[in-house]
């Protein structure tokens, strides 16, 4: 049996739902303190605009360091309660983000699906010592 890759076809499905001319206007904005992961790109630390330009879909730009992610984002069911949240996992020295957490709108209550990367950091050595680690950064 043939397997097909299911992120582009993630992707796809998302895009195809929407107009193209649909636009997201809460954006959200967070100073990440430390580098992490979004997808399959490495984001350095600093100041960030996270937008959802369309529904399942979620660009977090950081525009002074001219660096840019944008991937498929799946329904949160995690309440996101009082004030917005980026929400990082930490599997030894790497982080990974999780989740957006927006109470304002559905289309910002996000998680952000497991990529390969950090299922491999899940399996190291010392990430296994330390069973990973849920980061909290305040959004505004």
């Amino acid at each position: 049996m043939k397997r097909i890759p299911t992120l582009p076809l993630l992707i796809l499905a998302a895009l195809s739902d929407i107009p193209a001319a649909q636009a997201q206007s809460v954006v959200l904005k967070a100073d990440v303190p430390f580098g992490f992961s979004v997808g399959d790109t490495a984001m350095p630390a600093g100041e960030y605009s996270i937008s959802a330009p369309y529904s399942g879909v979620l660009r977090i730009a950081n525009d002074t360091k001219n660096i840019a992610a944008t991937v498929a984002s799946l329904h949160g069911y995690v309440d996101p309660g009082k004030g917005s949240k980026l929400v990082f996992q930490k599997y030894g020295n790497r982080y990974f983000l999780h989740r957006v957490l927006c109470p304002t709108t559905t289309s910002m209550n996000v998680d952000i699906p497991t990529w390969n990367a950090e299922k491999i950091a899940r399996r190291t050595r010392e990430a296994k010592l330390d069973q990973g680690e849920t980061i909290l950064i305040a959004a505004r």
